[in-house]
């Protein structure tokens, strides 16, 4: 998402700041979970983002994430 506002809206979009607020649910109890998601200080690179296909497989290292490694996407 970022990398579409980058290009096509604003170059330097949460560049800087590396952080994004989701929100994911809802859940079994009908409940949204807001989450504050940030690249450490290693990811903060010019293109943080590697890609679907490399996001697939290092995803289960980040802060927050979904499923379980080898899950299908």
């Amino acid at each position: 998402m970022c990398d579409a506002v980058r290009s096509e809206l604003m170059r330097s979009y949460r560049l800087k700041e590396g952080v994004l607020m989701i929100q994911s649910g809802p859940d079994a109890s009908f409940n949204f979970h807001t989450y504050r998601v940030e690249y450490s200080g290693r990811e903060r690179t010019q293109s943080p983002y590697p890609g679907l296909d490399e996001f697939k497989k290092v995803r289960f290292t980040r802060d927050v994430h979904f499923g379980e490694a080898g899950d299908e996407v």
